[in-house]
């Protein structure tokens, strides 16, 4: 028997609440309220117990939200000294040695 999961407001994750409403959404007129009930209910402890499930959602969870695409600069000012202090080599003038 799997362990009862947490109830109310405080334990709620809104990313699950997104995917159970969606999975929800084409019976919201063809079922009575009770039964919406008991196939939230159904859905939520899928959506927690399945390891497939629980670590898709895991890995929506971890996905980094951008605000927009394009390239990323990166300074590194203590890169950019360690490479200006280091001594440049000595450069021939051509032929051979």
């Amino acid at each position: 028997m799997a362990p009862a999961q947490p109830q109310g407001p405080e334990h709620e994750d809104p990313l699950l609440t997104v995917h159970v409403e969606a999975a929800l959404d084409p019976y919201r007129h063809r079922l009575p309220p009770d039964d919406l009930a008991g196939l939230r209910a159904i859905l939520v402890h899928f959506y927690t117990t399945n390891p497939v499930a629980a670590r898709a959602l895991d890995e929506l969870r971890a996905a980094p939200v951008v605000g927009r695409s394009g390239a990323l600069s990166r300074r590194d000012d203590a890169a950019l000294q360690a490479l200006a202090s280091r001594p440049r080599p000595k450069r021939s003038r051509g032929g051979s040695q």
